[in-house]
């Protein structure tokens, strides 16, 4: 399964339900319009975007068909669009006209957002993401948008406190941005979606997320790059808290050491766990951590790649790779084979300190398309259980 494949169909059906939300709208294409919405596109809303226009600095021409007289002729203002506009400007207060928009992308442009944001009533949608503005704030007002259930937000502003206001939200997307991760969000309940992956050149620090275990809802959680260096233990145990989990991704957080042991898990529905490039050292993987981990039956991707793991191979599945376990490959399958119903696509345990032989088990996993068991010491032969790997595709021994 893809490690996006969930976030994916959730932002898909989200968008098409506002996308037959917002049909009515002004924005209209030359192609295949019908008249329900021609008629839709009064005169006042056609007078809002001329003003709108009239206030923006548009270098790439993408505005140029928006005339008095050619109202059908307005391109289609799609995502990809507005984001490779680069505008500039200020918003005119005539966009109130637009009484009916409910899906707004002001991504990757740069103008200061207005007061009167707040004002805009029907507005589901909000993406603000790569959003430069001169003053750097968003104003308060904008916790006014109490319906809003979906906002993409900022770069490198700092988090208001009235975002708790924003109960309503369900997807709320804040990756790619520079600021320290508040408990003021706790108080978004009904989030299904919070993203706060971001990259190597806009880390993010938090120094405890014990109130995550409030967002009982929440199905995605994504952490990639936020410097949990100095949470401690907190952002586990509070992820363990979260029984609708389904994906949870901790890549290049610089986890330097992981409990011994672990409470019951809770997160017993989890499909992905993404605990890659945390340079994890000095921990010895096995005991009750390994048997916690290997009691999510569910999990159709485990990635612990990258990190310092030292000991047996746990009964887990998917990419070990490039750590420092040793031992053989029988305790592996011990966790895996035997399932009528196992779903293991893939198995990643290059890089490691390995000295086996083939187990004739390994033939079990008819739903195997990738093993890769490079820079390790495994002998045998492999036609005695390749057989039956029909779904087998790459192999690297």
């Amino acid at each position: 399964m893809d490690s996006f494949f969930f976030a994916h169909c959730l932002l898909f059906w989200f968008l098409a339900t506002f996308y037959l939300q917002t049909i009515d709208f002004c924005f209209c294409s030359s192609d295949g319009v019908p008249g329900s919405v021609r008629s839709a596109c009064m005169k006042e809303e056609r007078q809002a975007l001329l003003s709108f226009r009239h206030d923006l600095a548009d270098p790439s021409g993408r505005l140029s068909s928006w005339t008095e007289m050619s109202p059908w002729s307005w391109e289609l203002w799609d995502e990809v669009a507005y984001r490779r506009s680069l505008l500039r400007g200020k918003t005119n207060p005539s966009f109130l006209s637009l009484k009916h928009l409910d899906y707004l992308d002001r991504s990757c442009n740069d103008f200061r957002l207005p007061l009167f944001i707040s004002q805009l009533k029907s507005l589901r949608y909000l993406n603000l993401s790569a959003f430069s503005s001169s003053e750097g704030v968003i104003p308060e007002s904008i916790w006014n948008l109490s319906s809003s259930k979906f906002l993409q937000y900022f770069d490198g502003i700092r988090i208001p406190k009235f975002f708790g206001h924003l109960k309503s939200l369900q997807f709320l997307d804040m990756s790619f941005s520079s600021f320290e991760i508040t408990s003021n969000l706790a108080n978004l309940s009904n989030l299904i979606y919070l993203d706060f992956g971001g990259n190597f050149w806009s880390i993010k620090t938090s120094k405890n997320l014990n109130w995550f275990s409030q967002l009982s809802f929440l199905k995605y959680l994504n952490l990639q790059c936020v410097d949990l260096s100095r949470s401690g233990d907190s952002w586990l145990v509070a992820a363990n808290m979260l029984p609708s989990l389904l994906e949870l991704h901790v890549s290049s957080c610089e986890i330097e050491h992981f409990p011994l042991s672990l409470p019951k898990i809770n997160i017993t529905s989890l499909l992905i766990l993404d605990m890659s490039q945390d340079l994890i050292v000095s921990n010895f993987f096995g005991g009750s951590i390994a048997r916690e981990l290997g009691s999510l039956k569910d999990l159709e991707e485990l990635d612990l790649s990258i990190n310092g793991f030292d000991g047996q191979v746990p009964r887990l599945t998917r990419n070990l790779a490039n750590n420092n376990f040793v031992g053989g490959l029988q305790e592996l399958l011990d966790g895996c084979v035997g399932c009528t119903n196992d779903k293991l696509e893939s198995v990643d345990l290059s890089l490691n300190r390995l000295h086996c032989k083939f187990p004739a088990s390994l033939g079990m996993l008819q739903n195997l398309q990738y093993l890769n068991l490079e820079s390790n010491t495994v002998w045998g032969t492999i036609s005695e259980f390749i057989g039956n790997l029909s779904s087998l595709e790459t192999i690297k021994p």
